[in-house]
C-alpha cells in the first residue's frame, strides 16, 4: 500500500533541502496557497519550479498519477501472472481517468503507451512468450515510454522485430500482419513524441521520408500535429494558397531540402493533407459555384506562380499545389452537378489555352475526380461527356485524325531471377524421360544438376 507520507508533504515555508533528492513517484508539496508536484527522478532547486495547479482535489490527482507510475514499474510488471488481465486493468484505468474531466493526469499518455506495447506484443506472441517479452522489454533501463529522439523509437521497434525467428514455414500473411502491427505501434509512439518536442518535428519528417519504411501509411495524426506547429494549412486557408512571409516556414523548407528524394514523399503527404483539410471545410466557404466565382482571379494567379516558381521555398510549392487541387476539385464537383454558371466556361477556357503547361495535368485531375465522385469508369465518363459542352475534357477524349491505334508486341516469356538457361533445362527434362523408373539413373541426373547449375552465364 502506498503511504500518504511517501506522496505528500506540507511544509511552511518550503524547505528546498527536503526536495533536492530523487523520487520514484510524484511528490506533492504544499505551502500556504502554493503547490508543487515533483515528477519521478527529478529534483526541485527553486520555489518556482514544478508549480502545480489543479481544478479538482490535488491529493486525488497525485494518487492517480502515482497509481500509473506503479502500474508501469518493472517491479509490478515482473509480478504479473496473466498478461491478458494486465491489458484489461490498463484499459479500465485509462477509460476511468478519461471520464474524470476535471483531472488532467499528465502521465496518462505514459500508461497508454504501455497499453499499446502490451497489446502489440500479445497480438504477435503466444501468451506465455508474450509475458516474457513484455517483462524483458520493460526491465530496468528498458522501455519507459520516454524516448530521446525519433531514432530511439525506431530502434526499439527494430528490437521487437529482431525477437522473431522465422522459418521456411512462415507465411507471407504472418509477415505482413507482423509488419503492420509493429508499424502501428511505432506510429503510436511517434504520435506522442512531438507534443513535448515540437521544435524537433523535422526528425519526425526525416524518419517518415526514409524509403525503407512505410510510416507514411499512418501519418495523418502526426502531420496534423506538425501542421498545427507550422501553421501552413491555416495560412493556405485564409490566404488562398499565398505565403506572404516564406521565412516563417524556414525550418520546414530546410528540412524538406535535406530529406527530399526522387519521390518527394513528404511534400506529397503535406499537399494531400492540406488539400483534404481544405475540402473538409469547403461547405463553410459557400457552394462550389460561389467559391469558384469568388476565387477565379486567385486561381489564375496561383497557377502562373506555380509554373514560374524558381525559389528554394518548398513550402510555397506545397501551398500552391494544395490550393489549386482544392479549386480544381470543386470545379469537378460543379461539372458533375451540371452547373451552368458563367464561371464554368471561364475555367474551361483557361484550361484549354495552349500556352498553359499545366493544363493537361489539371484536366486529367478533373477527369479522375469526376470518375471517383460519380463512381464510374473512364469509358462511362467518355459516354457522358462526349456530348457535353466542355472543351477541356473533349480535347483529351477526342483523338487527332492522323492518330492510329497499334498493338505493341507482347513479350512471351516469364521473368526469372537469376536467369535460367532454358536449353539446359530442356536437356535435363529429356534425361529424366529417358530414366523412366530407374532410380540409379535418376540419382545420376540429380547429381549433374547440383554440379551444373541452371543459371545462365554472361
Amino acid at each position: 500500500m502506498l503511504s500518504m507520507s511517501n506522496q505528500f508533504k506540507i511544509v511552511s515555508p518550503i524547505n528546498l533541502s527536503l526536495v533536492t533528492m530523487y523520487f520514484t513517484l510524484w511528490y506533492y508539496f504544499e505551502e500556504s496557497n502554493s503547490f508543487a508536484l515533483i515528477p519521478p527522478n527529478a529534483t526541485m532547486t527553486n520555489e518556482d519550479e514544478f508549480t502545480f495547479e489543479c481544478n479538482g482535489d490535488a491529493w486525488i490527482e497525485t494518487n492517480l498519477m502515482n497509481l500509473i507510475e506503479l502500474l508501469v514499474s518493472s517491479t509490478i510488471i515482473s509480478r504479473i501472472d496473466n498478461i491478458e488481465q494486465l491489458i484489461n486493468y490498463y484499459n479500465r484505468i485509462i477509460q476511468s481517468i478519461l471520464s474524470l474531466n476535471i483531472y488532467t493526469v499528465d502521465n496518462l499518455e505514459k500508461l497508454r503507451s504501455f497499453a499499446s506495447l502490451v497489446r502489440c506484443i500479445t497480438a504477435l506472441f503466444p501468451a506465455e512468450q508474450a509475458k516474457n517479452v513484455f517483462e524483458n522489454a520493460c526491465s530496468p533501463g528498458g522501455f519507459n515510454a520516454a524516448f530521446e529522439n525519433c531514432n530511439a523509437i525506431h530502434e526499439f521497434i527494430e528490437y521487437l522485430r529482431n525477437l522473431f525467428v522465422d522459418s521456411a514455414s512462415t507465411t507471407d500473411n504472418v509477415l505482413l500482419n507482423r509488419h503492420r502491427t509493429l508499424l502501428k505501434l511505432e506510429i503510436e509512439f511517434l504520435k506522442n513524441w512531438p507534443p513535448d518536442n515540437s521544435e524537433q518535428y523535422p526528425e519526425v519528417l526525416a524518419l517518415h521520408s526514409k524509403p525503407e519504411n512505410d510510416l507514411w501509411q499512418y501519418s495523418a495524426k502526426i502531420l496534423s500535429f506538425i501542421d498545427q506547429e507550422v501553421e501552413l494549412f491555416s495560412t493556405v486557408l485564409w490566404k488562398n494558397g499565398q505565403l506572404e512571409d516564406p521565412d516563417k516556414f524556414k525550418l520546414l523548407d530546410e528540412c524538406l531540402a535535406n530529406i527530399n528524394g526522387e519521390t518527394y514523399k513528404i511534400e506529397r503527404l503535406l499537399v494531400n493533407h492540406i488539400h483534404m483539410q481544405l475540402m473538409l471545410r469547403a461547405n463553410e466557404q459557400g457552394t462550389p459555384e460561389q467559391i469558384l466565382t469568388d476565387n477565379y482571379i486567385q486561381f489564375e494567379e496561383n497557377v502562373r506562380q506555380l509554373q514560374d516558381e524558381q525559389s528554394n521555398h518548398n513550402s510555397i510549392s506545397i501551398s500552391l499545389i494544395a490550393w489549386i487541387k482544392y479549386y480544381i476539385e470543386l470545379y469537378a464537383v460543379a461539372l458533375k452537378n451540371q452547373c451552368s454558371e458563367e464561371i464554368m466556361g471561364m475555367i474551361d477556357q483557361f484550361l484549354t489555352r495552349d500556352e498553359l503547361p499545366l493544363s493537361l495535368t489539371l484536366k486529367l485531375f478533373v477527369i479522375k475526380q469526376i470518375c471517383e465522385l460519380s463512381s464510374v469508369k473512364f469509358d462511362t465518363f467518355c459516354e457522358i461527356f462526349s456530348n457535353r459542352n466542355v472543351v477541356g475534357s473533349r480535347t483529351i477524349l477526342e483523338k487527332p485524325q492522323d492518330q492510329h491505334n497499334f498493338i505493341l508486341p507482347t513479350p512471351l516469356f516469364i521473368s526469372h531471377f537469376p536467369m535460367i538457361d532454358t536449353e539446359k533445362l530442356q536437356y535435363l527434362n529429356y534425361q529424366f524421360e529417358l530414366c523412366g523408373e530407374n532410380s540409379s539413373l535418376i540419382t545420376n541426373v540429380r547429381t549433374r544438376i547440383k554440379q551444373e547449375p541452371l543459371e545462365a552465364t554472361e
